[in-house]
């Protein structure tokens, strides 16, 4: 059997295959990144999910993309987890990126994701090309979940959140300064922990539409100039997406693209079922 494993800073999407190119399950855990949890926590997460562990002895090949393995050391840590779990596999880990290339295209274009965090590439059909390093929440993941759950943090408490809405929002969340610190500056996970406050834009978009499109604009064009814009190749190719956020707001998403004359290509919510069709594929 092979065992795909398509995994975020949130959640970690797993797919089984046997050779009949069956799909014999389908789960997800919390997400395994490196760059944000203990080797410790890696292993109780690949532990806990007893559904894909059933099958552990059966599992000949593991292949994994996931946030946070676009180096040699995490990439290293993470083979070493699930190879401690899957003990007769050979284990495959790759960035996050490549699986995202892999779901939308087998042809040359642009492929980003918009996650708890952000990244993007140019992607020539085979290989995954960089042209800027991810370097996490504090310094960009321009149009993630985390980017989108700071700036409503920043203006609930700054008072440019409409007055309904702040009701909601502290209606919705708990906004305690102390408890806020310590999640942010002391816990683990703080990207993750940000994260969580975006879902407050699907919940309420219907109810307050001006205020979150101007939200979501400000950021996706964030995205666009910091990372797109810059790499020439962006404007000979499709540009893909892949995430909640760009799947639901494609809509407005598709507009900052097309006025900044690049050409949308796929947008779709998650990553694992167009790697199932790849990784079939080629078995």
């Amino acid at each position: 059997m092979i065992l795909i494993a398509d995994s975020g800073s949130t959640k970690c999407d797993w797919a089984l295959l046997d050779y009949h190119k069956n799909t014999v399950l389908k789960t997800n855990t919390a997400g395994l990144n490196p760059a944000v949890l203990s080797v410790s926590q890696l292993q109780t997460i690949i532990l806990e999910n007893e559904k894909v562990l059933a099958h552990a002895s059966q599992i000949q090949e593991v292949y994994f993309y996931g946030a946070g393995c676009n180096t040699k050391e995490p990439t290293a840590i993470v083979e070493h987890c699930l190879q401690t779990a899957f003990k007769q596999a050979k284990i495959h880990v790759s960035e996050d990126m490549l699986g995202a290339c892999l779901a939308v295209t087998n042809a040359p274009g642009v492929v980003c994701i918009l996650g708890t965090g952000s990244n993007s590439c140019f992607f020539d059909g085979n290989k995954v090309d960089l042209p800027f390093l991810a370097l996490g929440y504090t310094l960009m993941d321009e149009a993630g979940g985390s980017y989108f759950g700071k700036q409503l943090l920043q203006d609930f408490f700054y008072n440019r959140m409409p007055e309904k809405l702040k009701i909601h929002f502290e209606n919705r969340f708990e906004l305690s300064p102390d408890i806020l610190k310590n999640k942010l500056y002391k816990e683990e996970a703080p990207n993750v922990y940000l994260a969580q406050f975006s879902k407050f834009i699907y919940e309420y978009y219907s109810q307050e539409k001006p205020y979150f499109k101007s939200l979501l604009e400000n950021g996706f064009n964030l995205f666009i100039d910091n990372r797109l814009l810059p790499d020439e190749r962006t404007r000979d190719y499709p540009v893909h997406f892949i995430g909640s956020i760009a799947y639901f707001f494609k809509e407005i998403l598709v507009d900052c693209l097309k006025n900044k004359n690049l050409a949308p290509g796929k947008i779709i919510r998650h990553p694992i079922e167009g790697l199932i069709d790849f990784h079939k594929q080629n078995m």
